[in-house]
Protein backbone atom coordinates (compact mmCIF):
# COMPACT_ATOMS: atom_id res chain seq x y z
CA UNK A 1 0.00 0.00 0.00
CA UNK A 2 2.75 2.28 1.06
CA UNK A 3 4.55 1.94 -2.69
CA UNK A 4 1.29 2.46 -4.28
CA UNK A 5 0.75 5.87 -2.70
CA UNK A 6 4.21 6.72 -3.70
CA UNK A 7 3.33 6.03 -7.08
CA UNK A 8 0.29 8.30 -7.00
CA UNK A 9 2.07 10.84 -5.31
CA UNK A 10 4.58 10.87 -8.11
CA UNK A 11 1.89 10.99 -11.20
CA UNK A 12 -0.21 12.89 -10.09
CA UNK A 13 1.78 15.98 -7.87
CA UNK A 14 3.00 18.98 -10.35
CA UNK A 15 5.90 19.60 -8.23
CA UNK A 16 7.53 16.79 -8.85
CA UNK A 17 11.48 17.58 -10.16
CA UNK A 18 13.00 15.51 -12.62
CA UNK A 19 15.66 12.69 -11.73
CA UNK A 20 18.70 13.64 -9.94
CA UNK A 21 20.56 10.38 -10.64
CA UNK A 22 20.72 11.09 -14.13
CA UNK A 23 20.37 13.84 -17.07
CA UNK A 24 16.99 12.13 -19.05
CA UNK A 25 15.80 15.73 -20.70
CA UNK A 26 16.68 17.83 -23.32
CA UNK A 27 20.01 20.02 -23.88
CA UNK A 28 19.20 23.41 -26.15
CA UNK A 29 22.11 24.06 -28.31
CA UNK A 30 22.31 27.73 -29.64
CA UNK A 31 23.75 27.43 -32.99
CA UNK A 32 26.54 30.06 -32.48
CA UNK A 33 29.95 28.37 -34.07
CA UNK A 34 32.40 27.64 -33.19
CA UNK A 35 30.37 26.96 -29.50
CA UNK A 36 27.64 24.67 -31.28
CA UNK A 37 27.65 23.93 -34.57
CA UNK A 38 26.78 20.90 -37.12
CA UNK A 39 29.30 19.16 -39.19
CA UNK A 40 28.78 15.82 -41.36
CA UNK A 41 25.70 15.20 -38.80
CA UNK A 42 26.92 15.46 -36.00
CA UNK A 43 26.59 18.49 -33.13
CA UNK A 44 29.86 19.46 -32.23
CA UNK A 45 31.54 22.89 -30.85
CA UNK A 46 33.28 24.09 -27.41
CA UNK A 47 30.06 24.31 -25.04
CA UNK A 48 28.77 20.70 -26.95
CA UNK A 49 32.13 19.21 -25.65
CA UNK A 50 32.08 20.60 -22.32
CA UNK A 51 28.76 19.92 -21.38
CA UNK A 52 28.95 15.94 -23.04
CA UNK A 53 32.03 15.30 -20.43
CA UNK A 54 30.53 17.51 -17.90
CA UNK A 55 27.42 14.66 -17.88
CA UNK A 56 29.57 11.98 -18.46
CA UNK A 57 31.64 12.65 -15.33
CA UNK A 58 28.46 13.11 -13.62
CA UNK A 59 27.57 9.49 -14.32
CA UNK A 60 24.83 10.67 -16.75
CA UNK A 61 23.90 8.49 -20.27
CA UNK A 62 24.00 10.22 -23.72
CA UNK A 63 22.50 13.25 -23.65
CA UNK A 64 19.73 14.42 -25.89
CA UNK A 65 21.35 17.56 -27.83
CA UNK A 66 18.95 20.17 -29.96
CA UNK A 67 20.99 22.48 -32.19
CA UNK A 68 18.52 25.12 -32.55
CA UNK A 69 18.65 29.11 -33.11
CA UNK A 70 19.35 31.56 -29.72
CA UNK A 71 16.26 32.81 -29.84
CA UNK A 72 14.12 29.05 -29.36
CA UNK A 73 17.24 28.14 -27.01
CA UNK A 74 15.98 30.90 -24.51
CA UNK A 75 12.76 30.07 -24.97
CA UNK A 76 12.61 26.28 -24.37
CA UNK A 77 14.75 26.65 -21.14
CA UNK A 78 12.31 29.38 -19.56
CA UNK A 79 9.49 27.28 -20.20
CA UNK A 80 10.45 24.25 -17.64
CA UNK A 81 10.28 20.82 -17.92
CA UNK A 82 13.80 19.01 -17.94
CA UNK A 83 15.55 21.68 -20.20
CA UNK A 84 19.28 22.43 -20.22
CA UNK A 85 20.83 24.86 -22.40
CA UNK A 86 24.91 24.67 -22.99
CA UNK A 87 25.84 28.30 -23.30
CA UNK A 88 24.10 31.53 -22.91
CA UNK A 89 24.42 34.98 -21.34
CA UNK A 90 23.09 36.63 -18.15
CA UNK A 91 20.50 39.20 -19.71
CA UNK A 92 17.37 40.51 -17.86
CA UNK A 93 14.40 39.48 -19.68
CA UNK A 94 15.84 35.63 -18.86
CA UNK A 95 17.67 35.99 -15.35
CA UNK A 96 14.94 35.22 -12.96
CA UNK A 97 13.63 32.31 -15.14
CA UNK A 98 16.81 29.82 -15.43
CA UNK A 99 19.49 28.19 -12.80
CA UNK A 100 23.19 29.02 -13.80
CA UNK A 101 25.52 26.07 -13.62
CA UNK A 102 28.68 27.43 -14.58
CA UNK A 103 31.04 29.78 -16.55
CA UNK A 104 31.80 28.31 -19.83
CA UNK A 105 33.79 30.95 -21.53
CA UNK A 106 34.21 34.14 -21.63
CA UNK A 107 34.13 36.55 -24.86
CA UNK A 108 35.25 39.68 -25.73
CA UNK A 109 32.87 42.82 -27.93
CA UNK A 110 33.78 44.43 -30.53
CA UNK A 111 32.86 46.42 -33.76
CA UNK A 112 34.30 44.47 -36.89
CA UNK A 113 34.44 46.71 -39.95
CA UNK A 114 35.83 46.64 -43.74
CA UNK A 115 39.50 46.53 -43.66
CA UNK A 116 41.31 50.18 -43.94
CA UNK A 117 38.36 51.60 -42.52
CA UNK A 118 38.26 53.50 -38.91
CA UNK A 119 38.28 51.89 -35.54
CA UNK A 120 34.80 52.14 -33.78
CA UNK A 121 33.15 53.18 -30.26
CA UNK A 122 29.78 52.99 -29.56
CA UNK A 123 29.45 57.02 -30.31
CA UNK A 124 31.21 56.75 -33.49
CA UNK A 125 28.74 54.01 -34.63
CA UNK A 126 25.35 55.72 -34.01
CA UNK A 127 26.12 57.75 -37.15
CA UNK A 128 26.25 55.07 -39.59
CA UNK A 129 23.54 53.78 -41.65
CA UNK A 130 23.42 50.08 -40.53
CA UNK A 131 24.91 47.55 -37.72
CA UNK A 132 24.68 44.64 -38.13
CA UNK A 133 24.36 42.13 -34.93
CA UNK A 134 23.18 38.98 -33.69
CA UNK A 135 19.71 38.86 -33.55
CA UNK A 136 18.18 38.44 -29.97
CA UNK A 137 21.31 38.04 -28.45
CA UNK A 138 23.27 40.27 -25.55
CA UNK A 139 25.03 42.01 -28.31
CA UNK A 140 21.62 43.16 -29.28
CA UNK A 141 20.57 44.33 -26.00
CA UNK A 142 23.91 46.05 -25.49
CA UNK A 143 23.41 48.06 -28.77
CA UNK A 144 19.56 48.76 -28.04
CA UNK A 145 21.31 49.65 -24.31
CA UNK A 146 23.74 52.26 -26.12
CA UNK A 147 20.68 53.73 -27.50
CA UNK A 148 21.80 52.95 -31.50
CA UNK A 149 18.92 53.16 -33.22
CA UNK A 150 20.58 51.84 -36.74
CA UNK A 151 20.32 47.99 -35.75
CA UNK A 152 20.13 45.01 -38.42
CA UNK A 153 19.37 41.89 -36.48
CA UNK A 154 19.99 38.98 -38.77
CA UNK A 155 19.96 35.32 -36.96
CA UNK A 156 23.51 34.08 -37.64
CA UNK A 157 27.13 36.07 -37.96
CA UNK A 158 27.81 34.64 -40.90
CA UNK A 159 25.19 36.45 -42.55
CA UNK A 160 26.65 39.48 -40.66
CA UNK A 161 30.24 38.88 -42.14
CA UNK A 162 28.65 38.97 -45.75
CA UNK A 163 26.71 41.54 -45.59
CA UNK A 164 29.35 43.89 -44.36
CA UNK A 165 32.29 42.86 -47.08
CA UNK A 166 29.29 43.46 -49.42
CA UNK A 167 28.59 47.23 -48.12
CA UNK A 168 24.99 46.21 -47.00
CA UNK A 169 25.74 46.96 -43.40
CA UNK A 170 28.87 49.44 -42.48
CA UNK A 171 30.37 47.97 -39.51
CA UNK A 172 29.35 44.82 -37.23
CA UNK A 173 29.46 44.56 -33.26
CA UNK A 174 30.11 41.12 -31.83
CA UNK A 175 32.64 38.85 -30.55
CA UNK A 176 35.68 36.97 -30.97
CA UNK A 177 34.25 33.75 -30.52
CA UNK A 178 31.44 34.34 -32.69
CA UNK A 179 33.59 36.24 -35.15
CA UNK A 180 35.91 33.25 -35.27
CA UNK A 181 33.13 30.88 -36.03
CA UNK A 182 32.09 33.14 -38.95
CA UNK A 183 35.39 32.88 -40.75
CA UNK A 184 35.71 29.40 -40.01
CA UNK A 185 32.39 28.91 -42.16
CA UNK A 186 33.99 30.91 -44.74
CA UNK A 187 36.72 30.12 -46.27
CA UNK A 188 37.50 32.34 -48.89
CA UNK A 189 37.21 35.33 -46.46
CA UNK A 190 40.36 35.87 -44.18
CA UNK A 191 41.21 38.16 -41.29
CA UNK A 192 42.87 40.73 -44.41
CA UNK A 193 39.74 41.55 -45.49
CA UNK A 194 38.25 42.69 -42.14
CA UNK A 195 39.43 45.70 -39.46
CA UNK A 196 38.91 44.90 -35.43
CA UNK A 197 38.58 47.21 -33.34
CA UNK A 198 39.06 47.86 -29.93
CA UNK A 199 37.65 45.89 -26.82
CA UNK A 200 34.69 48.18 -25.75
CA UNK A 201 33.91 45.99 -23.16
CA UNK A 202 34.83 44.07 -20.01
CA UNK A 203 34.80 40.22 -20.91
CA UNK A 204 31.35 39.16 -21.09
CA UNK A 205 30.86 35.76 -19.12
CA UNK A 206 28.81 32.51 -20.50
CA UNK A 207 27.26 30.17 -18.48
CA UNK A 208 25.44 26.82 -18.95
CA UNK A 209 21.75 27.29 -17.41
CA UNK A 210 18.71 25.08 -16.38
CA UNK A 211 15.16 25.22 -15.95
CA UNK A 212 13.81 25.45 -12.46
CA UNK A 213 12.17 21.86 -12.63
CA UNK A 214 16.08 20.18 -13.09
CA UNK A 215 17.05 18.90 -9.75
CA UNK A 216 19.25 20.64 -7.36
CA UNK A 217 20.89 17.33 -6.52
CA UNK A 218 21.37 16.48 -10.46
CA UNK A 219 22.77 20.80 -10.91
CA UNK A 220 25.35 19.75 -8.41
CA UNK A 221 26.79 16.71 -9.53
CA UNK A 222 26.91 19.28 -12.86
CA UNK A 223 28.59 22.03 -11.44
CA UNK A 224 31.26 19.03 -9.30
CA UNK A 225 32.30 17.47 -12.95
CA UNK A 226 32.73 20.67 -14.45
CA UNK A 227 35.05 21.92 -11.27
CA UNK A 228 37.06 18.75 -11.61
CA UNK A 229 37.43 19.36 -15.79
CA UNK A 230 39.06 22.74 -15.00
CA UNK A 231 41.41 21.25 -12.44
CA UNK A 232 42.32 18.85 -14.61
CA UNK A 233 43.01 20.91 -17.66
CA UNK A 234 40.17 19.56 -20.13
CA UNK A 235 38.59 22.64 -20.46
CA UNK A 236 41.53 24.90 -21.73
CA UNK A 237 42.04 21.79 -23.68
CA UNK A 238 38.81 21.66 -25.72
CA UNK A 239 39.39 25.51 -26.04
CA UNK A 240 42.50 25.30 -27.66
CA UNK A 241 41.51 22.82 -30.45
CA UNK A 242 39.05 25.54 -31.81
CA UNK A 243 41.27 28.02 -31.21
CA UNK A 244 40.35 30.26 -28.34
Amino acid sequence: MRWLSIFIFMCFNPTTVYSESAFDGSVMVPQLHPSGFSRNGEIQGIAVEIIEEVNRRAGGDRLHLNLVPYKRAKKTVQKGGAVIISNMAKTPDIEANVVWLFKVYEVNRFYVTRSNFPKLDHSQAKSLKLVGVLQNSSLEHTLKSEGHTNISAVKDERTNLRMLLAGRIDAWYTSNMLLAGALTDEESISRADIEMGDILAPSVPIYAAASKDVSPELLEKWRSAFASMEKDGTVKKIKAKYSF
